[in-house]
C-alpha cells in the first residue's frame, strides 16, 4: 500500500484541478480506511493552524477580512453583488498559493446569507461563482476536508433556486461533489432532500439531468446504501415523497435480494406514504405496492410490521377515491380478473393479515370507528367479503359489543346491513352450539333488529327451532341464556314467519344442522311448516314444565307465538298436558312463575290458533284458586292487580263450575280470614265484577253480621272498614238478666301509664253463651225502645244495685270490659257490651253518665294496650269515639288523651288496630280544642310513625327525616301509610284553623284616644304584622310533618309497589301548597337543605327535590315566583333588622334557585327571567352582602344560560340581563369591600361580623368563597353576556383595588402571591380591554430580577397572564427586546450582576414567546433576529451565549419553520464552531463554557426531535442520518459533530455504562433525548452523543410530537436557576 503523507495536504503550491485524474485516484485510495481518514483529517487541521503563522497568509487573511467587513454595510440587493465582487477579488489575489480559505466559517456564513431565496437571481449567480472559485481553489481534498463548512449554505438553495440559476448548482454538484465518491455517504440524505424536488415535475427541463445526477450519487455511495437512505427520507420528509416515487418508478430494479433493501425500513416508508395527505402520493405508494411489494413476493413476507402496512393501505378506502380503491384491490386480490382466482389469492396471501389488522384496530376504542368503516368498504368486493366474514364476523360484533359506543353504532349498523346474512347466522348458530355466542346473538338482535325477509323467515326461525333441543342438554345458566335468546327472537320475527304453507316433519334441530352446514339444501323446514311449529310449541311447553327457572321465559315465548299465529290466521293442533300443568301450579314458589304459567294456559285455551285447551275444572280449578288466594292477601299487595286479573280469567274459563264455590268453601271453613281478605281485595280492585260474578262470597261475609259468633261479626265489621270503607251499624240485643249470670271475679290493680287501674279476674269458667245472648237481646230492645229507655228505673232484686237502667247497664258492661283471665280474649262478650253502650249513647243520655263512661273507657283502653289486645282496642275505640263526639275537653284532659293516643298508636299490635286508632282520632278531633296539648303532639307522633313506616321501602336513605320514636311494631302496609297521612293532614288543618282563628284581630281594637293610645296602636300594628308565637309553633310542626309526607312521595317515586301512597302524599302536598304555598315551599326546601349537607347521594337529593317542586307547581314560573316571594319577604332592609323571621335563610333559598336554574334549559330560563329580573332589582336595594352575593350567583347562572335562547338576542332583554348582572357584581364588591383582601386572613372574623349585622352564621359567606366565585363564575360571564367594555373595566378596576393591590403589597415577605390571587389575576386577564387595570402588577413581577428564581409551578401559573398581557399589547414586546443589552451598561455593577441582568433579559424574551401562540409575534421577528445577531456579534459571555440557544429552542416551537430561515446561517455557523472547538478541547466541569456547550447540544436535540423541514437538510452536520448510523461500513468515519464528540469524550473521559434503549424509546415517543436542565460534567452528555444518530435512524416517526413533554422541558429550562462560575 502506498505510504500516506499528510504533510502534502496543505502546502504552498498550485491548486489542484477539480477534475479527477490518475493522481487523484491514487490519493483516493489513501482514504479507504477509517483510521487513515481520522489521521489525515487531524494532520490537515494541524497544518491549517500552522498556516495562520505564515506572514503571507496573514496578509491574505487581512484582505479577506476587509472584504467581509463590507457585509455590515449591505442595505439593498445591489450591495450584495458589490460585496461578493470584492470578496471574489480578495480570494483571487492570494488563493493561488493556498488550498485553505482564511476565516472560512465567516465566508461560508456570508455566502449562505447571499443565497437567501428572497434575494434576486443575480445575487445568487454571483454567490455561486464565488462558491465555484473556492471549490476550485481548495480542490477535491480541500472540499473533502471542509465539507461541513461550505455545504450547509449550498444544499438548501437548490429547491428554491430560479430556473436560470439551477444549472449552476447542478454544475457544482457534478464537478465538485460527485468526485468525492464514498465521502458523500454522510450527506447522502441531505443531497436527496436537495435534489429530489428537481424530479417532482416530469416535464421540467432539468428532470433528466437530476435523474442522472441521482444515479451517479447512488453509484458513488452504493445502491443498497442509497435506497435505504431514500426510505428514511420518505419517512421523515413528506414534501419529497412524490419526487422519490417518481425516481423509484424509473430506477428501482426488480427486488431479488430483499435483505439489501432493509425491508423493515421499506415497509415503514410505504406506511408513511400511504398516510400522506396528498392524493398523488397515496396513488404512487399503492402503485409501488402493486409492482414491487406484491403479497405473494418474498419482500412482503419479510416486512416485520405487516399490520401497520396493511392499516395504512386500507386507510385509503376511507378517501372514497376510485383510483385509490382500484389500486388497493389490485394489490389485495392479485392481477387475475376472475372472482374465483381473486378470492383464492386473497385467502392465501392477505386474509389472515387483513383480519388481524382490522380486529386489532377494532379492539382499540379510538380506532374502532375507522376500522369498522374499512370493514364496510371491503364488503363491496365479494372476493374479500366472503373470506373475511367466515373468519371474523363474530369477532367484529364482539368488539362492537365490548365498546358499546353510541357513536360507533351507525357504522356498525351499516356493516350489519352490508354483510351476508347467511354467513352471519351460520357463524352465530355454530357459536351457540359451542356455547360461546349466545349473549352476542342477543346483542345483535337487540341492537341491530334484523329486517331482511330471508333472515326473518328462514335463518332466524331455523335457529329458533333448534333452541329447545339445545336447552335440554345445556347447563342451567346456558339454558337461561338460550331461552332469553329465544324470547328475543320472538320479538324480532314477524307474522309471516308463522304463515303455514307446508307440513313437513323432522327433528327440531335437524333443519338448523342442514341449513347451516357447508352444503346447505335448497329448502329447509321452518316455523311455516305446521308439524314443525306444533312440535316446537310442545317442546317449549315441555321445557317450561320441567325446568322451573325457565318457566317465565318459556311462557312468554309461547304467548308471543300464539299472538303471532292468531295474527297470521294460522292454527295448529297441539297436545297439552293438564296434569303436568296443574301439578306445576300447585308447586310454584313465586308469583312470577304462577302468573306466567296461568297467563300462558289461559292464552292457549282462549287462542283460536291452537286446537287445544287446559281444563279448569274440579280439583284443578280448586288448585288454581287456592294458589291465587295466597296472593290476594294484604302482605302481597304488590301482586293484587295481576292476581285479580288472573282470577277473573280463570273463572271465565271454568265450564259448568264457578270459582266462587271454592271461595265460599273457604269462608265456611278454617281459611275464613284468608278468604275474607281475598274477597276484600277482589272487591276493592274490581267492585262491579265482584258484585256480578261472585255475590255469594260477599253475602256470606255480610251474613255474619247477624251471626251468633261475635268474632265473626267483628271480622265482618273489620272487613267492611278495611275494604268497603263505609258500612251500616247492626244493632244486637242485650238481656236485662245479664247481672244474674253466675260468675266469680277477684279485684286486682294494674299499673298503667303511671297510675293504678281497677280490673277483675275470673275465678272459674262461666257460661258466656247466656251473657252474650242477654247482651244481644238487650241491644235489640234498646234500639226498639229508643229514648224511652233512658228514664226507665232499675227494678232488680234487693241485693242488686238500684238506679236507672242505663246506669246499671253501664256498670255491668264496664265490669265485663274490666274483667278477664290471664289469657282471656272474650271478644264476643266485649263486643256485645260495647254494642249496648252504643245503643244507649244513641239515646242521648246525660252528661254525667257520658263522663263516667268516658273515664271508664280510658281505663279499658289502657288495659287493652298493656295487654296487647288488638281486638278489644278496636272494639272499644269505636264506641269511645261516639262518647267523645259532643264533649268539650279541658287542656289537661287533652293532654291525657294525647298520651293515650300516642300509646295506642305506637303499641298497636297489628295494622287493623292502627287503622282503628286513626279512625278514632279522626272522630274525636272536634273535641280536642287545645293545640299545644293535643294537636301538636299528635302531629309529632304521626310524622315519626309515617317516617318509620315508609323507611323499609326506601332504597335511598339520603332523604330520610330524623326520628326518635320507638315502635313495638312498624306498620308495613300501604293502607296504614294512607291512614297516617290522612290523619296527619286533618290534624295539621285543624291546628292551623284554630291557631289563626285564635289570633287577635286588629279591627276589634279600640280606637286610641290619647297620645298613649297612639303609641299603643303602633305596637299593635307591629305585632299584628308578624306571626304570633302559637302560629310560629304550628307552622314549624307543619313544616316537619310535610317533610314526612314529602318523604313518602320520594320513596313512592322510586318504589313501584306504592302507587296509592305516592298518590295520597301528592294529594296532601298539593292541598297544602294551595292552602299555604310559602309554608309548603319552606318544608320542601328545608328538607332538601338538611339532606343535601350529607355526603352521600347529593345528586339524588337534588333531583328528587326538584321533581317534587315541579309536581307541585304547574310551571317553572310558579316555582320561581314562589321562591322569589319568599326571598323578598325575608330580605333585610338594612343591616340591623329583617322584615320577617323564617325557618330558612335567604342563602338557602338562593341555592335552591341556583340548583333549579342549572337544571332548566334555555327556553325555560327565558320564561322565568322576568321574575328574576324583578328579584335582582329588589336585591340591588339591600345592604346585606350575603344576600347580594347569592343573588349575583343566581343571576350569573341564569344569564349565562339565557344566552343560548333567542330572547337574549332582543336588545331590551340583553340590556336587562347585563344591567342586573353588573349592578349586583358591583354591589357585591362594594359591600364586601376591603374584606376581599385575601391576604388579611379575615375569614375567621366572618361569624362575628355577621352577628353584629344581624345575620345568622349559616348566612355567612367567607371573603375567600366570594373571591373564588368571582374568579370561576362571575368574571367569565362578562364575556358570555357581552357586557360593554366600560363596565368590564369598572368592575376589573374595583377588583384590582380591593384584591390585587393589597395582595401584591402583602407578598413582600414571601414574594410569591397567594394561589387565590393568581386565580383573580388570571380571570381578569381573560376579560377584554382590561389590561390597564392589572398590567402593572404583571409587569412589576415579570421585570423583577427574582422572577425566574420562582418554582416551576409558579412559572406555569404566570404563563397565561403573560400571554394575555402581550396579546393585548403586542407593542410591549419591543420594550422586552430593548432591555436586552449586548454589553455592560453600568461600570459600577459586578460581573455576576451584569450577567444575571443580561441573561434575565434574554430569558424574558424567551418566556414571552413561550407563552404565546404559534406565529403570534411574526411582525416582531425581524427585530428579534437583529437583536440575536447583535448579541452573537458582540462576543458575549458563555452564559449569555447559552441563553441565545435556549431562546432559539423556544422559537422553534412557537414559529413556523419557514419564518426562521434567516436564523440558520448564523446559528448553524455558531453551533459548528462551538461543537468543533469542544471536540478538540472539552469544557471543564461546572464551567460556563460547559453550560454553553450543553445549551447548543440541547438545541441540536430539539432540532433532531422536531424534524423541521428547513433543518432536515442540515442535520447531517450534527448526526449520522444514514444507514451508517446502525451498520457502518469498514471505511466509515464518524464525521458528524455529535459522533466526533462521542468518540473524543470516550477517549478523554471514563466511559459511562448506559442503556441505549432509553434514547430509542424517547425517540419513538417523539420526545427530546435530553430531559435534564443542567449538567456538571461533559461526561453526563456521553450517552446522548453516543446514541443520538442511532436513535434518530431507528425511529419510525409513526408517533406524533409529544408537545406536552417538549413544552415541559422548555419551561423547566426557563426556570432553571442561573449559576455563574467565575
Amino acid at each position: 500500500m502506498t505510504a500516506f503523507h499528510p504533510d502534502a495536504l496543505v502546502t504552498r503550491q498550485m491548486p489542484t484541478n477539480a477534475t479527477t485524474g490518475a493522481g487523484e485516484e491514487e490519493a483516493h485510495d489513501l482514504w479507504r480506511s477509517a483510521e487513515a481518514k481520522y489521521e489525515q483529517k487531524r494532520w490537515a487541521e494541524q497544518s491549517e493552524k500552522a498556516l495562520y503563522q505564515d506572514v503571507a497568509f496573514k496578509r491574505y487573511q487581512a484582505s479577506v477580512d476587509k472584504a467581509l467587513a463590507k457585509f455590515e454595510n449591505v442595505a439593498e440587493w445591489a450591495d450584495f453583488i458589490s460585496f461578493l465582487t470584492r470578496l471574489l477579488k480578495a480570494l483571487q489575489t492570494s488563493s493561488a498559493n493556498y488550498q485553505v480559505i482564511p476565516t472560512k466559517l465567516v465566508v461560508a456564513k456570508r455566502l449562505s446569507q447571499c443565497l437567501n431565496p428572497a434575494l434576486p437571481s443575480g445575487v445568487h449567480t454571483r454567490a455561486l461563482e464565488v462558491y465555484m472559485y473556492i471549490f476550485t481553489a481548495i480542490g477535491v481534498d480541500g472540499l473533502r476536508r471542509d465539507l461541513q463548512v461550505w455545504t450547509p449554505g449550498l444544499l438548501p438553495f437548490f429547491p428554491h433556486a430560479a430556473t436560470s440559476v439551477r444549472p449552476l448548482v447542478l454544475d457544482i454538484y457534478e464537478r465538485f461533489y460527485l468526485p468525492l465518491h464514498t465521502d458523500l455517504r454522510p450527506m447522502t440524505r441531505a443531497l436527496l432532500l436537495s435534489l429530489l424536488p428537481g424530479v417532482e415535475e416530469e416535464s421540467s427541463e432539468f428532470f433528466d439531468r437530476v435523474i442522472t445526477l441521482l444515479d451517479r450519487l447512488a453509484a458513488s455511495v452504493q445502491w443498497p446504501f442509497f435506497i435505504r437512505t431514500m426510505w428514511k427520507v420518505m419517512i421523515a420528509s413528506p414534501t419529497v415523497r412524490l419526487s422519490a416515487f417518481h425516481y423509484l418508478a424509473r430506477r428501482m430494479p426488480k427486488i431479488e435480494e430483499p435483505r439489501e433493501l432493509d425491508v423493515p425500513l421499506l415497509g415503514c416508508a410505504i406506511s408513511h406514504a400511504l398516510r400522506d395527505q396528498a392524493l398523488l402520493v397515496r396513488r404512487q405508494a399503492l402503485d409501488f405496492l402493486v409492482t414491487r411489494v406484491a403479497l405473494d413476493t418474498p419482500v412482503f413476507e419479510q416486512v416485520p410490521d405487516k399490520i401497520r402496512l396493511l392499516d395504512a393501505a386500507l386507510d385509503t378506502v376511507l378517501r372514497r377515491d376510485i383510483s385509490l380503491n382500484r389500486r388497493l384491490f389490485s394489490w389485495l386480490l392479485g392481477s387475475d380478473e376472475s372472482d374465483a382466482a381473486q378470492q383464492t389469492y386473497f385467502e392465501t396471501h392477505a386474509r389472515s393479515h387483513v383480519a388481524h389488522m382490522l380486529l386489532s384496530a377494532m379492539q382499540q376504542k379510538n380506532q374502532a370507528q375507522r376500522a369498522f368503516k374499512m370493514y364496510v368498504s371491503l364488503m363491496d368486493k365479494r372476493a374479500m367479503a366472503q373470506p373475511l366474514l367466515r373468519t371474523t364476523v363474530l369477532d367484529v360484533f364482539q368488539t362492537c359489543q365490548i365498546h358499546h359506543d353510541e357513536e360507533l353504532y351507525p357504522t356498525a349498523q351499516t356493516l350489519f346491513m352490508a354483510m351476508d346474512d347467511y354467513m352471519l347466522y351460520q357463524s352465530l348458530y355454530r357459536g351457540i352450539k359451542d356455547k360461546k355466542t349466545v349473549r352476542l346473538f342477543q346483542y345483535i338482535l337487540r341492537q341491530f333488529r334484523p329486517h331482511e325477509p330471508e333472515a326473518l323467515h328462514v335463518h332466524l326461525p331455523v335457529v329458533a327451532l333448534a333452541i329447545p333441543q339445545l336447552v335440554k342438554d345445556a347447563s342451567p345458566e346456558l339454558a337461561g341464556a338460550l331461552l332469553e335468546l329465544l324470547q328475543d327472537l320472538m320479538g324480532v320475527l314477524d307474522i309471516h314467519a308463522f304463515a303455514q304453507h307446508t307440513n313437513t316433519s323432522a327433528p327440531l334441530d335437524e333443519p338448523a344442522e342442514q341449513w347451516f352446514s357447508d352444503a346447505p339444501p335448497e329448502r329447509v323446514p321452518t316455523l311455516q311448516d305446521t308439524s314443525m311449529c306444533t312440535a316446537w310449541l310442545e317442546a317449549i311447553l315441555s321445557v317450561a314444565m320441567s325446568q322451573p327457572p325457565a318457566t317465565v321465559t318459556c311462557c312468554a315465548v309461547l304467548v308471543s307465538a300464539m299472538d303471532k299465529l292468531v295474527e297470521a290466521g294460522c292454527s295448529v293442533r297441539m297436545h297439552v298436558q293438564n296434569e303436568a300443568l296443574f301439578a306445576y301450579i300447585a308447586h310454584t314458589r313465586t308469583f312470577e312463575q304462577l302468573e306466567a304459567v296461568l297467563h300462558m294456559a289461559v292464552h292457549i285455551t282462549k287462542s283460536s290458533a291452537v286446537d287445544a285447551s287446559f281444563l279448569f275444572r274440579g280439583a284443578h280449578l280448586e288448585t288454581v284458586v287456592q294458589k291465587l288466594l295466597e296472593y290476594l292477601q294484604p302482605h302481597a299487595f304488590q301482586h293484587h292487580a295481576a292476581a285479580v286479573e288472573l282470577f277473573w280469567s280463570v273463572c271465565a274459563l271454568a265450564q259448568g263450575e264457578r270459582g266462587a264455590a271454592v271461595v265460599c268453601a273457604e269462608l265456611s271453613g278454617t281459611g275464613r280470614e284468608r278468604a275474607m281478605h281475598a274477597v276484600g281485595t277482589l272487591w276493592r280492585c274490581t267492585t262491579q265484577q265482584t258484585a256480578t260474578h261472585i255475590p255469594a262470597c260477599v253475602l256470606l261475609i255480610l251474613d255474619r253480621l247477624h251471626s251468633h259468633d261475635m268474632l265473626e261479626q267483628h271480622e265482618s265489621h273489620v272487613w267492611l272498614q278495611t275494604y268497603v270503607r263505609t258500612y251500616d251499624a247492626i244493632l244486637c240485643m242485650l238481656s236485662r238478666l245479664l247481672r244474674r249470670v253466675p260468675m266469680q271475679r277477684t279485684h286486682v290493680g294494674v299499673a298503667v301509664a303511671g297510675r293504678m287501674i281497677d280490673a277483675h279476674t275470673y275465678h272459674m269458667p262461666w257460661d258466656r253463651a247466656y251473657t252474650q245472648y242477654y247482651l244481644r237481646m238487650l241491644a235489640a230492645l234498646l234500639h226498639i225502645a229508643g229514648k224511652e229507655c233512658v228514664h226507665v228505673a232499675w227494678d232488680g232484686t234487693d241485693e242488686e244495685q238500684g238506679g236507672s237502667l242505663i246506669d246499671v247497664l253501664k256498670d255491668d258492661v264496664m265490669l265485663l270490659l274490666r274483667s278477664g283471665g290471664p289469657h282471656d280474649r272474650d271478644a264476643s262478650t266485649v263486643s256485645l257490651g260495647l254494642e249496648v253502650l252504643d245503643a244507649i249513647l244513641s239515646m242521648e243520655p246525660g252528661a254525667a253518665w257520658c263522663t263516667d263512661v268516658e273515664k271508664s273507657l280510658v281505663d279499658v283502653l289502657l288495659l287493652s294496650i298493656d295487654a296487647r289486645d288488638a281486638t278489644r282496642q278496636i272494639m272499644v275505640l269505636g264506641v269511645f269515639a261516639r262518647v267523645l263526639r259532643d264533649v268539650t275537653l279541658s287542656d289537661e284532659e287533652c293532654a291525657v288523651y294525647a298520651d293515650l293516643v300516642r300509646r295506642g298508636m305506637t303499641h298497636a299490635p297489628n295494622d287493623t288496630a292502627l287503622l282503628a286508632w286513626t279512625d278514632f282520632v279522626h272522630a274525636v278531633l272536634p273535641a280536642m280544642q287545645d293545640i299545644q296539648a293535643f294537636l301538636l303532639p299528635l302531629c309529632h307522633v304521626l310524622r315519626e310513625m309515617l317516617v318509620c313506616t315508609i323507611r323499609p321501602f326506601s332504597a335511598q336513605h339520603a332523604l330520610e327525616p330524623d326520628v326518635s320514636i320507638t315502635l313495638d311494631r312498624v306498620p308495613r302496609t300501604e293502607a296504614e301509610v294512607e291512614a297516617l297521612m290522612r290523619l296527619l293532614e286533618t290534624a295539621l288543618a285543624s291546628a292551623f284553623s284554630r291557631a289563626y282563628h285564635a289570633r287577635p284581630r286588629q279591627d276589634d281594637a279600640t280606637p286610641p284616644s290619647s297620645i298613649l293610645g297612639n303609641i299603643s296602636s303602633v305596637f299593635q300594628a307591629e305585632t299584628a304584622s308578624g306571626p304570633t308565637t302559637q302560629e310560629t309553633t304550628v307552622r314549624r310542626h307543619a313544616v316537619l310533618a310535610l317533610q314526612a309526607v314529602a318523604y313518602v312521595w320520594f320513596v313512592g317515586r322510586d318504589c313501584a309497589c306504592l302507587p296509592q301512597s305516592i298518590a295520597g302524599s301528592a294529594a296532601v302536598l298539593e292541598r297544602f301548597w294551595a292552602m299555604d304555598t310559602s309554608m309548603t315551599l319552606d318544608a320542601v326546601i328545608e328538607h332538601w337543605w338538611r339532606c343535601s349537607t350529607r355526603d352521600m347521594h347529593r345528586s339524588y337529593v337534588d333531583d328528587a327535590t326538584l321533581a317534587l317542586l315541579e309536581h307541585l307547581a304547574s310551571s317553572a314560573q310558579l316555582i320561581f315566583s314562589s321562591v322569589c316571594d319568599a326571598i323578598s319577604s325575608k330580605v333585610p332592609k338594612n343591616r340591623s333588622g329583617r322584615v320577617s323571621t323564617s325557618i330558612l335563610s335567604e342563602p338557602v333559598l338562593f341555592r335552591l334557585l341556583e340548583l333549579y336554574a342549572t337544571k332548566l334549559d334555555a327556553g325555560s330560563i327565558a320564561q322565568v327571567w322576568p321574575i328574576m329580573s324583578l328579584l335582582a332589582r329588589t336585591m340591588a336595594q339591600t345592604t346585606s352582602p350575603y344576600v347580594v352575593y347569592h343573588a349575583l350567583r343566581l343571576t350569573t347562572v341564569m344569564g349565562t344560560k339565557l344566552t343560548d335562547s333567542n330572547l337574549f338576542n332582543e336588545q331590551r332583554t340583553r340590556r336587562d340581563v347585563q344591567d342586573a348582572f353588573v349592578r349586583l357584581c358591583e354591589l357585591t364588591i362594594s359591600l364586601y369591600g376591603r374584606s376581599l383582601d385575601i391576604s388579611s386572613g379575615r375569614d375567621s372574623d366572618a361569624p362575628s361580623v355577621a352577628s353584629d349585622r344581624g345575620e345568622t352564621p349559616s348566612d355567612v359567606v367567607s371573603p375567600t368563597s366570594v373571591v373564588q366565585t368571582l374568579c370561576s363564575m362571575v368574571l367569565p360571564a362578562f364575556t358570555t353576556l357581552r357586557v360593554d367594555q366600560d363596565k368590564i373595566q369598572s368592575v376589573s378596576a374595583s377588583l384590582a383595588y380591593y384584591i390585587l393591590a393589597p395582595g401584591f403589597r402583602a407578598r413582600q415577605g414571601s414574594w410569591e402571591p397567594e394561589p387565590l390571587l393568581f386565580e383573580v389575576l388570571e380571570s381578569l386577564t381573560q376579560l377584554p380591554a382590561t389590561s390597564k387595570t392589572w398590567r402593572s402588577y404583571v409587569l412589576d413581577t415579570f421585570f423583577d430580577v427574582r422572577f425566574f428564581a420562582q418554582s416551576l409551578d409558579m412559572g406555569k401559573q404566570w404563563a397565561p397572564m403573560i400571554a394575555a398581557l402581550f396579546r393585548s399589547e403586542r407593542d410591549r414586546l419591543s420594550d422586552v427586546i430593548g432591555r436586552i443589552s449586548t454589553a455592560s451598561s453600568n461600570l459600577f455593577t459586578s460581573r455576576d450582576s451584569d450577567l444575571f441582568a443580561r441573561v434575565g433579559a434574554i430569558r424574558r424574551l424567551s418566556y414571552v414567546v413561550y407563552t404565546s401562540e404559534t406565529n403570534a409575534f411574526l411582525a416582531q421577528l425581524p427585530l428579534i433576529q437583529e437583536k440575536v445577531v447583535d448579541i452573537l456579534r458582540s462576543s458575549p459571555a458563555d452564559l449569555v451565549h447559552a441563553e441565545v440557544y435556549l431562546c432559539m429552542r423556544v422559537f422553534l416551537c412557537r414559529f413556523a419553520s419557514q419564518h426562521l430561515t434567516g436564523f440558520w446561517p448564523i446559528i448553524l455557523t455558531e453551533m459548528v464552531r462551538i461543537l468543533a472547538q469542544a471536540k478538540v478541547d472539552l469544557p471543564a466541569d461546572k464551567s460556563d463554557r460547559l453550560q454553553l456547550v450543553f445549551s447548543v447540544v440541547k438545541l441540536a436535540d430539539f432540532l433532531i426531535t422536531l424534524q423541521t423541514d428547513d433543518f432536515q437538510i442540515h442535520q447531517w452536520l450534527l448526526i449520522t442520518d444514514t444507514p451508517d448510523a446502525t451498520n457502518p461500513a469498514s471505511s466509515y468515519m464518524a464525521d458528524s459533530l455529535l459522533d466526533c464528540l462521542a468518540k473524543f469524550v470516550s477517549e478523554c473521559q471514563r466511559e459511562l455504562v448506559f442503556d441505549a434503549n432509553d434514547s430509542l424509546e424517547r425517540a419513538q415517543q417523539r420526545r427530546p433525548l435530553l430531559q435534564m436542565s443542567s449538567v456538571a460534567t461533559i461526561s453526563t452528555l456521553q450517552p446522548f452523543f453516543a446514541t443520538a444518530s442511532r436513535a434518530f435512524y431507528q425511529c419510525d416517526f409513526h408517533a406524533t410530537l409529544d408537545w406536552d413533554n417538549i413544552n415541559a422541558c422548555l419551561l423547566h429550562d426557563l426556570f432553571e436557576p442561573i449559576h455563574t462560575n467565575t
